[in-house]
């Protein structure tokens, strides 16, 4: 499996436009097929920062990420992900 492996990272979020409802992503993992072997691996690691933010928006329909034994702080949106809306595979 090729997995692009953060460990013990800090994770720093801004708000985008001070002062806007705008809500951020951390990820944007695409894979074309189901049996494609990547993702994007965060163990260990901190999520804090000022404004508010989703864990990740996948990028094509087969999106893979995995937060294991990471901090959170409150700016993460409850339902954690924003789900892929395109018919195309861009």
């Amino acid at each position: 499996m090729i997995c692009i492996y953060f460990q013990s990272c800090s994770i720093s979020v801004r708000e985008a436009c001070p002062g806007k409802a705008i809500i951020g992503f951390i990820t944007a993992q695409g894979r074309t097929n189901p049996a494609d072997e990547n993702g994007f691996v965060f163990k260990n690691c901190k999520v804090y920062g000022v404004g508010k933010t989703y864990l990740g928006r996948p990028w094509r329909a087969y999106a893979r990420v995995l937060f294991y034994k990471t901090q959170m702080s409150s700016i993460i949106q409850p339902l954690g992900w924003q789900p892929w809306n395109s018919s195309a595979d861009v």
